[in-house]
C-alpha cells in the first residue's frame, strides 16, 4: 500500500510507504489534507524530484478503468462509476436519468410525439414525411448522428488528454491479446493496467491495495417534481431542508429556499453526504455518511455503506455527532462496491 504525497506548493510527487507518512506525521513534518485516498502534504520545501508514471484509461459504457503504473507497480487504480446509468427507482421500474429526463421533456410537446415514435418503432424499411416534405426512413440517419456526437466527444476528451501529457491509442484487440497472455482476470481496472504496460512491455503484479471505487453525487438537484406525482402535493418533504446545524446542545433547521442564511457562531452545519462520527456507536477509524437529514425531529437519518453492498438504516441525535468531512462531489472507496449511491 502506498500514500499519495503532494508537496508545500500543492504539486504530485511520488507516493511514500505508510511507515514513513507516519514519521512524518509524527515529526510535524506533514498533515493530513485528504482522508480517502489518504493524502499528506509536506511542509517544507523540497526539491519535488518525480519520476516517470504511465496512467492507462479504458473507457466504458458505464464503468471506465483507470490505473497509473510507476517503478514497475500499480500506484493507483480504479474503477470510475459513471452518472447517468445510475437508476432512479419509479413505481414502474427502474429508469436512467436520462430516461426519466426525456419522458418530462416529452411530456411539455405532446404533439410531437410529429413524428419521433414513427421513426423510432416503424422499422428500417417504413418511411416518414416530415415538414418540407423531407422523407425519413426508419432509423436511418439517427444512429449516424449518435455515432457523430460520441467521435466528437472522444476527439474532445483525447485533446484535453494531450495537454496533461503525451497521449498514445491502442486497440481493444491488444488490450486482450495483452491481457490473455498475462492470465489476468477481465476487468475495466486490469485493462487500464495492461494498456499502461502495452508499449512497453513491463508485467507488473497485480495489487488491489491502491485500488477505489470513484462515484459522483451532485450536492444539489433540481429535480422538484415527482414522475408520477403522489397525492398531497408535487414537492419533495425533504428537499424542503438544506441541513441540519448544531452546537451540540441545540438545533436549528435551514431552509434550502431561504437565500439570507447566516449559519451562527459555534454551530456547524451537517448536510447529506457528510461524513461523520457518531459517538457511543462508531469510531474515528470506520466513519459513516448521511444520506438524509431528519427535518422534523432532532436527529439524523444515515445509512452505513459497506463493501459487500449491504446497508444499515439508523437515526442518531444530533448531540453526538461529530463532523468528520464535507461532503464532495467526487468520491472514493476503498474497492468495488456494488450500491452507489445516489
Amino acid at each position: 500500500m502506498r500514500v499519495y504525497v503532494i508537496s508545500k506548493n500543492g504539486n504530485p510527487l511520488m507516493p511514500c510507504k505508510p511507515a514513513k507518512a507516519r514519521h512524518l506525521l509524527r515529526d510535524g513534518k506533514a498533515k493530513v489534507v485528504n482522508r480517502n485516498p489518504f493524502t499528506i502534504q509536506l511542509l517544507w520545501e523540497c526539491e519535488e524530484n518525480i519520476q516517470e508514471v504511465r496512467c492507462g484509461i479504458d473507457k466504458g459504457c458505464s464503468t471506465t478503468g483507470i490505473a497509473c503504473v510507476g517503478n514497475s507497480e500499480i500506484l493507483f487504480s480504479a474503477n470510475v462509476k459513471h452518472r447517468n446509468p445510475v437508476a432512479v427507482q419509479q413505481k414502474e421500474g427502474s429508469k436512467t436519468f436520462v430516461q426519466v429526463r426525456a419522458e418530462r421533456r416529452r411530456s411539455g410537446r405532446p404533439s410531437a410525439k410529429i413524428c419521433h415514435e414513427k421513426v423510432h418503432k416503424t422499422g428500417e424499411s417504413s418511411k416518414v414525411n416530415l415538414k418540407g416534405n423531407k422523407v425519413v426512413t426508419g432509423m436511418d440517419g439517427f444512429k449516424d448522428k449518435i455515432a457523430a456526437r460520441t467521435m466528437q466527444g472522444k476527439t474532445l476528451m483525447y485533446q484535453e488528454l494531450e495537454k496533461i501529457a503525451p497521449l498514445s491509442c491502442v486497440y481493444g484487440y491488444q488490450t486482450a491479446s495483452f491481457r490473455k497472455a498475462l492470465s489476468y482476470p477481465k476487468e475495466h481496472w486490469i485493462d487500464a493496467v495492461c494498456i499502461a504496460c502495452l508499449e512497453t512491455g513491463d508485467i507488473v503484479p497485480l495489487d488491489s491495495s491502491n485500488h477505489y471505487s470513484v462515484w459522483f453525487r451532485s450536492k444539489q438537484t433540481r429535480r422538484i417534481f415527482n414522475t408520477q406525482p403522489s397525492k398531497g402535493g408535487l414537492i419533495k418533504q425533504w428537499q424542503k431542508y438544506k441541513g441540519l446545524a448544531s452546537n451540540g446542545k441545540d438545533y436549528i433547521l435551514v431552509d434550502k429556499r431561504t437565500k439570507n442564511f447566516t449559519l451562527t457562531e459555534g454551530y456547524t452545519l451537517y448536510q447529506k453526504g457528510d461524513v461523520i462520527d457518531i459517538v457511543g456507536k462508531m469510531s474515528a477509524a470506520s466513519p459513516t455518511e448521511i444520506a438524509s437529514i431528519n427535518g422534523k425531529g432532532k436527529g439524523f437519518y444515515y445509512w452505513i455503506y459497506q463493501p459487500d453492498g449491504n446497508r444499515k438504516y439508523a437515526s442518531v441525535s444530533h448531540k453526538k455527532v461529530r463532523l468528520v468531512e464535507y461532503a464532495k462531489t467526487i468520491n472514493y472507496m476503498s474497492g468495488d462496491v456494488a450500491f452507489i449511491p445516489s
